[in-house]
């Protein structure tokens, strides 16, 4: 008799333990749920804010100021521009050898330079055959890098 009670309580406490556990879990779930459609609402608060007029001015002569650096770019010669692209190519160089310079004191690894150096190169590269303008980086895109050509003369 006394281990059928015994019995009987140890499943009744297993069952609430059980209970317990999955009460637990359903609302661990629904905090979950809830935190996250949180965050979706948070996420969609932050869009852009409205630009003043103060904001709206500065963009609009940085644009200028852009729109003036790319007009006189496009009137230099083909010459002027090799001048140009020459010292490009001299820091491209001194970057790659900084390059080599953390790989020999083992800042970073072999792989790891190689590329940082491959993607100098064809970044380079591609400011030379799109005729953009080094260092000046007014047409790259909010989320990346790549260089977008300016438009032509």
């Amino acid at each position: 008799m006394k281990k059928r009670n015994l019995s009987i309580i140890l499943s009744a406490v297993i069952l609430t333990i059980s209970f317990l556990s999955t009460t637990l879990a359903a609302s661990s779930i629904n905090e979950n749920t809830s935190l996250q459609s949180e965050n979706d609402t948070l996420k969609s608060k932050k869009e852009r804010p409205e630009l003043t007029d103060e904001m709206k001015a500065k963009i609009k002569a940085k644009k200028a100021e852009r729109e003036a650096q790319i007009f006189k770019w496009n009137a230099l010669t083909n010459e002027q521009k090799k001048e140009i692209y020459a010292l490009q190519d001299q820091i491209v160089g001194l970057q790659q050898k900084i390059i080599d310079k953390y790989h020999s004191f083992d800042l970073m690894d072999k792989d790891t330079a190689t590329q940082i150096k491959k993607y100098i190169e064809e970044r380079n590269t591609q400011i030379k055959e799109k005729s953009t303008m080094p260092m000046m980086h007014y047409n790259r895109n909010k989320k990346g890098s790549k260089h977008k050509p300016y438009p032509a003369k």
